[in-house]
């Protein structure tokens, strides 16, 4: 069993995304008990999003989620690909922005939210990030497709802007061979290297089954 179809769906204010096996399909009612639901519609328009990984894996996000009623904070849940999967993106299972209009995994029009790379790696890109307040500082956060990675936001589990404005110009790319997240800060004539190493016993969650 195997990913195979995300499909998304607007039932009025609330959007379901379901997983499907490609041999045998997938019948009946969207509900809670087959889908991940939009788990605050009241925050704006439904924007459930998924995208698969290459180990089978996949990733659902929402960057207009929103943390106590606020809106666009942003949430990234890893989700297994050989089940369906019926939690959504929240604070308790998910990287998250720290404060209103973070987006986190909002990419933008040349670079999307989540990108995926070999070797079990996956990297959240989220160039409206607020580093404090330093407005749209910008984050690229390098992700595991095994163990989810819950919390906020933070220097320490991503590389992130200094500077008002410098989310829009980061640039980044991922080495399988190298095992390194290479990340250009063009505003601050700086390249930065990470290593999932450096933040693999620190936020993460148990491995998927």
């Amino acid at each position: 069993m195997a990913l195979s179809k995300i499909e998304l769906l607007d039932d009025g204010a609330v959007a379901h995304l379901s997983w499907g096996d490609g041999t045998s399909g997938v019948q009946g009612a969207l509900s809670a008990a087959n889908s991940a639901i939009e788990s605050d519609p009241s925050s704006g328009t439904p924007l459930l999003q998924a995208a698969p990984l290459q180990n089978g894996n996949y990733v659902i996000w929402d960057f207009l989620w929103g943390e106590g009623g606020g809106f666009g904070f942003g949430a990234s849940m890893l989700a297994t690909g050989f089940a369906p999967t019926t939690t959504s993106p929240s604070a308790a299972n998910s990287l998250v922005g720290s404060q209103t209009r973070d987006f986190v995994g909002g990419g933008n029009t040349a670079v999307p939210g989540v990108s995926s790379y070999p070797g079990d790696i996956y990297v959240i890109f989220s160039p409206d990030w607020a580093n404090g307040s330093t407005q749209k500082a910008g984050a690229v956060t390098l992700a595991s497709s095994t163990k989810r990675l819950i919390g906020p936001v933070t220097p320490q589990n991503s590389v992130v802007g200094s500077l008002a404005n410098e989310g829009a110009t980061l640039v980044f790319d991922y080495s399988p061979k190298n095992n390194l997240l290479i990340v250009g800060k063009y505003q601050e004539n700086s390249v930065t290297l990470f290593q999932i190493e450096e933040i693999f016993a620190n936020g993460f969650g148990p491995d998927l089954p």
